[in-house]
Formats: C-alpha cells, sequence, structure tokens
C-alpha cells in the first residue's frame, strides 16, 4: 500500500476494505492524508469537510499548538479504547479472502460500475 500504480502493488478490495486500509495506515503511520482518506471513504465526512480539513492540515489555516495537542490525544484515546474505531472496522480485518471470494467481489464491483455507467449516460 501506498507508492506507485504498479500491478504488484494494486489489489481489488470494496470501498469499507479501502477506507479500512486507509484508517489502518493512519494508525501505523500518522499520516494525516490516510485519516481524511478513510473518513471520506466511508462516506463519514462530507466534500466540504474534506477540503476544509486538507487546508487546515496544509498549514492555510493555523491550528494552535495546544489545539493540535488536544487533538492528538484525543485520537490516541481512540485508538487505546477503539471505540470511535469499532463503529465501522469490521472484526474480519486482515483475514484473506478466497481466490472464489475476491472473484465474488470483483464482479459485483464490476456490475455496479456498468449499472452506474449506464444510469449516468443516459
Amino acid at each position: 500500500m501506498g507508492g506507485s500504480d504498479d500491478p504488484s502493488n494494486l489489489f481489488e478490495c470494496t470501498t469499507e476494505e479501502h477506507a479500512n486500509l486507509h484508517l489502518s495506515l493512519y494508525f501505523d503511520n500518522g499520516n494525516w492524508e490516510d485519516w481524511i482518506a478513510s473518513q471520506a471513504i466511508s462516506g463519514i465526512m462530507k466534500n466540504e469537510e474534506v477540503i476544509h480539513e486538507i487546508l487546515v492540515l496544509n498549514g492555510s489555516k493555523k491550528r494552535s499548538e495546544e489545539t493540535k495537542k488536544k487533538m492528538s490525544e484525543s485520537a490516541k484515546k481512540a485508538w487505546e479504547t477503539r471505540s470511535r474505531v469499532q463503529s465501522f472496522v469490521p472484526s474480519t480485518l486482515g483475514l484473506k479472502h478466497t481466490d472464489e471470494a475476491r472473484e465474488k467481489m470483483s464482479q459485483a464491483a464490476k456490475d455496479r460500475w456498468r449499472r452506474h455507467r449506464e444510469n449516468t449516460s443516459k
């Protein structure tokens, strides 16, 4: 995860799995981009909020050291208690899907995109 679009670095996953992967990366590496991605992909954060947070975290809007410290402590506490995370991290996170299950998920995703393209091209 992270890095290039080389086929060896890519695999199919559901939207929920994609959000959870970003959340895991956030807790492993602390990159705020992964936190925002997990929140946006899972639908917790709306587009306007995403844009606002990106502007804030890129330095366009300054936060005091006290605010940053409170946010950091809050994030650490959420991870330790897992209360915030448990609401959308499935207990199966980290388990491997069988080839058959991956094929079914792939086909379902392709069908969703096909239906989406059909509906938007009218």
